[in-house]
């Protein structure tokens, strides 16, 4: 009995030959490769800096085939962060600690320091631009 190869394509069912099922597979598992070695290689940002659509802060770092290199760059990058948030005025320090690290909603700092969650929301905004004048992409 011969085998069947199946893959779908656009939720079809469509027969194919044995030599393109196995390069079809092929291809996903290398694609899923590339998906890992891309997510190793990016430094996501966003969960820093507020909502992903709004706020979008990525660093892609240079593929290097030594990863020491790889890993150097990222302790740049997040030094340069930290600096960036030291220069920041106190008032500025405390709502983003607040924010994300304390994890504390911007009304909920808000109602904390007796102030309306709009002028947190334009105060949050106006150090998201900051930061990012700040840091060198």
């Amino acid at each position: 009995m011969k085998d069947t190869y199946v893959i779908y394509i656009n939720d079809q069912a469509v027969n194919v030959n044995e030599d393109v099922y196995r390069e079809y597979w092929k291809s996903i598992e290398h694609e899923r490769y590339l998906t890992k070695q891309i997510r190793k290689s990016w430094i996501y940002l966003d969960h820093l800096f507020g909502e992903y659509e709004s706020n979008t802060l990525e660093i892609q770092l240079i593929e290097d085939l030594d990863p020491t290199r790889n890993e150097v760059l990222k302790m740049e990058r997040y030094e340069e962060l930290y600096q960036s948030i030291n220069s920041l005025t106190d008032d500025e320090k405390d709502l983003i600690i607040a924010l994300y690290f304390k994890e504390l909603t911007q009304t909920e700092y808000a109602q904390a320091i007796g102030v309306t969650k709009q002028s947190i929301s334009k105060k949050h905004e106006k150090i998201i631009n900051k930061l990012r004048n700040l840091i060198v992409f």
